[in-house]
């Protein structure tokens, strides 16, 4: 079972990302969260409890677009399962996306 939602995250005036200063700064937050049941024997068994295991927040400059993201992606599994599963019990991430370069004509 997943829920999928965007958020308006507020506003601010100004953003230095990657060395260069944005103007006008909407915030907004991408937020995936994910439970994951699997059934064995006939039995529902809880492989992850409900967690947001990705959110991805974004700013946006007026009149140029995204500036800079920065999403992080964790989760944990279920510590009491049945069964040993071939992936890491719990896993952690972060991605940074900054704007090199852009044009307005």
């Amino acid at each position: 079972d997943y829920t999928l939602k965007s958020i308006a995250d507020g506003s601010q005036n100004s953003l230095t990302s990657n060395g260069n200063v944005y103007s006008n700064i909407t915030k907004t937050k991408v937020i995936l969260n994910l439970k994951i049941t699997a059934t064995f024997s006939g039995f529902p068994i809880i492989v992850m409890p409900a967690q947001d295991v990705l959110i991805s927040t974004q700013y946006y400059s007026k009149n140029i677009g995204m500036v800079y993201n920065l999403t992080d992606i964790n989760y944990t599994l279920n510590s009491s399962l049945p069964v040993t599963l071939p992936i890491p019990q719990s896993g952690s991430q972060t991605q940074e996306e900054f704007l090199d370069a852009y044009s307005i004509n």
